[in-house]
């Protein structure tokens, strides 16, 4: 439809962790190539990065926490990306 961005609207189900990362699950209607892509609150305040979508989970989507993110830029500029 030539849109360069879109904006969806959804509810966070679950906030959970593993290992030391921090995930968010929500019913956002996210779709394949959106990965990378910002999670935002009502405020649009950052919250999470988008990771993947459950397709066998009635549109679950996942992201990466921000503060979980915050940890790993360190480590990903060192890294050279």
């Amino acid at each position: 439809m030539g849109l360069d961005a879109a904006v969806r609207r959804g509810v966070v189900s679950e906030r959970f962790h593993t290992g030391n990362q921090s995930h968010i699950r929500t019913d956002a209607a996210t779709n394949p190539g959106d990965s990378g892509g910002p999670l935002l609150n009502d405020w649009g305040e950052v919250v999470g990065l988008n990771l993947s979508i459950h397709r066998d989970a009635a549109g679950a989507s996942y992201a990466l926490a921000a503060d979980s993110l915050r940890a790993l830029l360190p480590r990903l500029r060192g890294a050279g990306l």
